[in-house]
């Protein structure tokens, strides 16, 4: 059922991301099962619910009936929030302490049992929030966490249902996290009133959307390697960017966001375009950061302080 690169080494340490649910569980019981790898499980408590230290007693008692060492975090998430909502800062600090936990454990990966279910339902947020002609990257099967550590996630083409079977047939507890039901975030709407309604009265579209972003996340990749080393540590050379095609380009401008640690919405990518096509001498504002067109190249230093607007261009210089 497991889904692991074949140079993954034997004896490896590997970390489970365990939140206490089904999926999570099955993962922390399939990797035991395999009996290849040191595994050790790890729990975030992201101190969002008053009882959310029960799930920490209960997954550190689950890896000890497993055998399996275990190392709980405790993160405060709402003061992490820098306007991107509570997902995406639960998002952030957990796999920044996940990160930290796989480098000091010596892990050679770290897993998280993200399944098909839930790459359909990013497929279908992607394509909501206006993927572009690329179509939805979805979740990666695979990327780096820290140098020298791999982020796994190998249930990937398995469905919620078939981890809760296998919890069931071996008899393994879980427990069910009520935010999960909450309808006023987007993905517990598409997961509990859209999808089912979808594939009700369209079967498969769950398996195609799945599909569909695993095709879109191969893509990207592609589009990335053939992008890689374009851009410098403080700047990019404008031919260099204007020899990629489009989606190799789309692909530099992406890695270019994430170093500078801000999201490539599809706004910012347009204004990255623009700026390119542009006459030496413009420049934008992205964050804290701006960029200007200087002769060859294109470069980018932070501001003094954070501009609250997310994108906004900044007055070309005199000359």
């Amino acid at each position: 059922m497991l889904d692991l690169p074949p140079d993954l080494p034997d004896g490896a340490v590997v970390t489970a991301a365990v939140s206490g649910g089904a999926d999570s569980v099955a993962l922390l019981d399939l990797l035991i099962r395999a009996r290849r790898w040191r595994v050790w499980c790890w729990h975030l408590d992201h101190g969002l619910r008053p009882d959310s230290a029960e799930d920490a007693r209960f997954v550190a008692e689950l890896a000890a009936r497993l055998g399996a060492p275990c190392r709980s975090a405790r993160a405060e998430v709402r003061a992490a929030l820098r306007g991107d909502g509570i997902e995406e800062a639960a998002r952030r600090v957990r796999y920044a302490l996940l990160r930290q936990a796989a480098c000091e454990l010596g892990a050679a990966a770290a897993c998280t049992a993200h399944h098909r279910d839930d790459q359909a339902e990013t497929a279908l947020l992607q394509i909501l929030r206006g993927c572009g002609p690329e179509g939805p990257a979805g979740i990666a099967p695979e990327r780096p966490l820290a140098p020298g550590v791999r982020l796994l996630r190998p249930l990937l083409r398995r469905r919620r249902q078939e981890l809760i079977a296998h919890c069931l047939r071996h008899g393994l507890p879980w427990r069910e996290d009520p935010s999960n039901a909450d309808l006023s975030f987007a993905r517990n709407r598409l997961r509990h009133r859209v999808l089912p309604q979808w594939e009700a009265h369209c079967p498969g579209i769950i398996a195609a959307l799945a599909a569909l972003a695993a095709r879109g996340g191969a893509h990207r990749r592609a589009a990335a390697a053939r992008a890689a080393g374009v851009i410098g540590a403080d700047a990019v050379a404008v031919e260099a960017l204007r020899a990629l095609d489009g989606a190799a380009r789309m692909a530099a401008w992406r890695e270019l966001c994430a170093r500078l640690g801000i999201e490539a919405t599809r706004g910012r990518l347009r204004l990255l375009e623009d700026l390119l096509a542009g006459s030496p001498g413009r420049a934008l504002r992205l964050g804290r950061w701006l960029l200007r067109r200087r002769g060859r190249a294109l470069t980018w230093n932070a501001l003094a302080a954070p501009l609250a607007s997310g994108a906004a261009r900044a007055p070309s210089p005199p000359g």
